[in-house]
């Protein structure tokens, strides 16, 4: 697996129920300070796109995946792995890059094109011919992600997120702006890659009760919350969908 805009609220998630599911997992993210956000979410490689040589650092770190995720090749040096799935959240460049190391009838999921979302035209964007030809001659299939099409996955999937997050199993970083006047630039922000997770504009303090329930939780070991969740919040409990 491959995951651009990595240390997002979405890439972060991704990455992180990727790695639950036993795939390797690189991602590119905006600084060095988000490389070690990522790495300590257990990404096997996290990449800074910012770096001199890109290309070199992805060859590098599909050098590194495990040997049984690796493209066979005839040569008796290492072959770096083809990607096999690569979840876009950002297009441009860096898209562009990851799709001439994707596998044959690999998978392109577009679900952001964040360097894109200035400039006029159709949107999700057309490839560059170089790209689009790479995507032809390997029939890569590049489809576009749209939440509301999973409509009828909600609850459930908010129900298994809620006690993964609550058994400390999936870490959900935020970034926290005080107050609504801070929130066009908590937008801005976001928007430049400044945050971490979830830009969240914080309106009012939790209300008392809600505030010394938190405390409480805060005490009790995370396997025996995540049970708890498991067994309160529930997708009938949910009701969403």
């Amino acid at each position: 697996w491959r995951v651009s805009g990595a240390a997002g609220a979405v890439g972060s998630l991704v990455g992180q129920l990727c790695k639950r599911r036993g795939a390797a997992v690189v991602g590119v993210c905006g600084s060095e300070a988000k490389v070690d956000f990522l790495q300590e979410l257990g990404f096997d490689r996290a990449l800074n796109r910012h770096s001199a040589d890109l290309r070199a650092d992805l060859r590098a770190a599909l050098l590194s995946v495990p040997q049984a995720d690796r493209a066979l090749g005839t040569s008796r040096s290492p072959q770096p792995a083809d990607i096999t799935l690569y979840w876009d959240n950002v297009g441009g460049a860096v898209s562009d890059l990851v799709i001439q190391c994707m596998a044959p009838r690999s998978e392109l999921l577009l679900c952001g094109q964040i360097s894109t979302y200035d400039a006029e035209g159709d949107y999700p964007p057309p490839l560059p011919a170089e790209s689009a030809a790479v995507v032809e001659r390997r029939r890569i299939r590049r489809e576009r992600y749209t939440v509301v099409k999973y409509k009828h996955r909600f609850a459930p999937a908010l129900a298994e997120l809620c006690a993964l997050v609550a058994a400390e199993e999936l870490r959900a970083e935020e970034t926290v702006y005080d107050g609504l006047d801070a929130a066009p630039a908590a937008f801005i922000d976001m928007m430049g890659g400044g945050n971490t997770g979830k830009a969240v504009v914080r309106c009012s303090e939790l209300p008392p009760p809600v505030a010394r329930a938190a405390a409480l939780r805060a005490w009790l070991p995370p396997a025996l919350r995540g049970r708890l969740a498991r067994s309160f919040v529930t997708p009938e409990a949910l009701g969403v969908g």
